[in-house]
């Protein structure tokens, strides 16, 4: 990530952590590490990442595989064309690279993806792939013609594109030169006429060296002192818009982890004192860890106005548990990326509380640090350091 900072490439930044052994050169380890870390990286340079090419057909191949694993982690089952379009390009961390060649690579395997979701269901009323093809390219285009064309020229007298234009353009472009259905661009029409596809940009990126000085204050003790002022500083936020908030985050962190997961087998469940080998535990576990990312996330991530404003600490404890069970898992396990995925979790939910914690009348903050070295710890654990490893988390927490 500093490399990406000082030579501003994702590309340069996924060669060095290979060459230093911290991921494997395939497509799977690849995309996991962007699905990771995306909030640490500009969008704008994923995309341009994702939209690489290659000359050989091995480089080819390579580039769309990663492509390929990166957005078959969401799932666009039983949505129409416009909404998974805009969920790609809202949802997955990403912008749309400036060059065509690159776009229509990220086009083709968005395609592929919502063929293989939807193909033969009333979401995808379209007789081939490359219809849905041809009417995504007119999307993006109808996008940027009613919303991003001559944005800072306000007195521009450029026309935008009409319904009746928009359609007409799509006329006889299903399979054996016919048309799509009128009413169903025209919807996709109104959609983006009245909502732009855009991909707001945050700057979620959590800074280490900047966090706060260490004292060995427990997270539990800091969450305890916290619940009982915060709600007089926050104003409190609908509950359910925090319940629908708290739906989707968990369903879009399932889907965007799915892919990090490597095998999709189901287990046969067996005795308490079956003897099974510690490489099975693994392998079980590495099927689904991505689970309990996708409750924590949402448990403790999801709404940060809402998890500050109706603080109910017995959530947030049951939260931590699982959080604190998964972290040590992966730490027992060995499992790097599943290891260093909980512990930025648990890091950033620290920060979240450590900063928005209310102030007292002297200015300060109750509790205003914690002993952040665990984190040192589980970056330099090793099988035989992993029991005291395990040991500090729990204290931690």
């Amino acid at each position: 990530i500093k490399i990406y900072k000082e030579k501003d490439s994702v590309k340069k930044a996924v060669q060095f952590l290979i060459s230093k052994n911290f991921m494997s050169d395939t497509p799977q380890e690849i995309a996991s590490f962007l699905r990771v870390y995306k909030n640490h990286f500009d969008p704008t340079s994923i995309g341009d990442f994702l939209g690489e090419g290659g000359v050989s057909i091995n480089e080819i191949e390579y580039w769309n595989q990663i492509r390929f694993r990166y957005i078959r982690a969401v799932t666009f089952i039983d949505l129409d064309l416009e909404p998974a379009l805009r969920l790609l390009l809202t949802g997955c961390g990403f912008r749309l690279p400036g060059e065509a060649q690159k776009i229509d690579r990220i086009v083709e395997v968005f395609v592929k993806t919502f063929w293989q979701d939807n193909h033969g269901t009333s979401y995808c009323p379209f007789l081939h792939s490359d219809t849905i093809h041809l009417i995504t390219y007119a999307m993006i285009m109808l996008n940027t013609d009613l919303h991003r064309a001559n944005k800072n020229d306000k007195k521009s007298k450029v026309k935008k594109m009409t319904k009746e234009e928009f359609t007409r353009n799509l006329r006889g472009v299903e399979k054996g030169g016919g048309d799509i259905d009128k009413d169903y661009l025209g919807r996709i029409y109104d959609s983006i006429a009245s909502h732009p596809i855009e991909l707001p940009y945050e700057d979620k990126e959590i800074n280490r060296e900047g966090s706060h000085n260490t004292n060995g204050n427990s997270l539990s003790k800091l969450l305890t002192s916290s619940a009982s002022m915060i709600s007089e500083f926050v104003n409190p936020v609908d509950e359910k818009n925090f319940i629908r908030e708290l739906t989707r985050g968990l369903k879009d962190a399932e889907d965007l982890l799915r892919s990090l997961s490597s095998f999709t087998y189901h287990f046969q469940s067996t005795g308490v004192d079956t003897n099974i080998s510690l490489n099975l535990v693994s392998f079980m576990y590495e099927t689904v860890w991505f689970h309990f990312h996708a409750i924590t996330e949402s448990l403790l991530t999801a709404n940060e106005n809402y998890l500050l404003s109706h603080m109910d600490i017995n959530v947030l404890f049951a939260g931590l548990d699982i959080l604190c069970y998964s972290l040590t898992s992966s730490i027992f396990l060995d499992l790097k990326v599943e290891k260093i995925t909980f512990s930025n979790q648990l890091m950033k939910f620290i920060k979240l509380v450590l900063v928005n914690q209310p102030k007292s009348l002297s200015g300060s903050r109750a509790n205003d640090s914690i002993d952040n070295s665990w984190f040192n710890e589980v970056e330099t654990v090793t099988p035989q350091t992993a029991m005291e490893t395990i040991a500090i988390i729990h204290k931690l927490i």
